[in-house]
């Protein structure tokens, strides 16, 4: 189903409304969220759950670029990873490798939260929990993300639609 289409989406409304529903890591993939903000809205119960889950807005914008610099500490080298933003306020398409090796360039829309969170409010949503996770130092990557969060997962729960 085409996750853009309103109406599409709502074809998988059952006779009871849904308790929960899970959007994971696809957010940032779909070029217009309103229509699945308001389907899932839609279709879940009264207090029903919504949690999504997407590339960090804030850390992963179009033409992020990852920085790896050595300094001296005291008497030691110490090597740091960090990033560098350039764009974050507009919202637009971009294209980015999602894995190695693919055959065409996976497209996204990047949001500022701002814009993805209004999406969700104006639907009739209420955010309720938000988390920003990262790698543990011990899990191998490749990036160090200990501190900055390449995600973020947002828990939505319905509340009174605003007119």
């Amino acid at each position: 189903i085409d996750a853009t289409d309103r109406q599409a989406l709502c074809t998988l409304k059952r006779p009871r409304a849904y308790d929960k529903a899970v959007c994971n890591m696809a957010v940032m993939d779909i070029a217009e969220i309103s229509p699945l903000f308001r389907a899932v809205y839609a279709m879940l119960k009264p207090e029903g759950v919504f949690v999504f889950s997407l590339m960090h807005p804030c850390f992963q914008p179009p033409n992020m670029r990852k920085v790896t610099e050595t300094e001296e500490v005291g008497r030691e080298l110490v090597t740091r990873h960090s990033i560098q933003i350039f764009e974050y306020v507009s919202p637009r398409r971009f294209e980015g490798i999602a894995l190695t090796g693919q055959p065409a360039a996976q497209l996204y829309y990047h949001r500022p939260l701002s814009v993805l969170l209004e999406s969700c409010f104006s639907a009739g949503f209420v955010m309720d929990a938000m988390r920003e996770p990262v790698f543990a130092k011990e899990e191998s990557t490749q990036f160090d993300w200990y501190e900055i969060p390449p995600a973020v997962v947002i828990r939505l729960r319905k509340g009174m639609k605003r007119e």
